[in-house]
């Protein structure tokens, strides 16, 4: 843990999915350990281990897996279009003059 940072992480948008029985879901990062700092959503999934919802999808997925999929789908296409709002945003400032870096707009 104390390679990668520990629990202190300087990083935003990252998705957090966990099975209930995997063996990896100690060094999850769980509502608790992340105060607020970032945006970082936490989904559990019920009767799951690790990644079993990034496999194909089958007809036996259970309806947690099915749900865990349109989860993580549904936060990135929302991560995604605020990237979008952004991006027009910075078309807007650059015709009125204001210039961005980084997707930051600046006065």
């Amino acid at each position: 843990l104390e390679y990668y940072g520990g629990w202190d992480l300087d990083a935003g948008r990252v998705l957090s999915v966990n099975g209930d029985v995997d063996p990896w879901s100690e060094l999850a990062i769980v509502p608790e350990r992340s105060e607020g700092r970032w945006e970082m959503p936490t989904f559990w999934v019920k009767g799951a281990s690790h990644h079993f919802w990034t496999h194909p999808p089958k007809d036996t997925d259970s309806a947690e897996v099915v749900a865990a999929r349109e989860n993580i789908y549904g936060q990135v296409v929302k991560w995604l279009g605020e990237r979008d709002d952004v991006m027009e945003e910075n078309k807007t400032a650059h015709v009125v003059g204001k210039s961005s870096k980084d997707g930051v707009l600046s006065q």
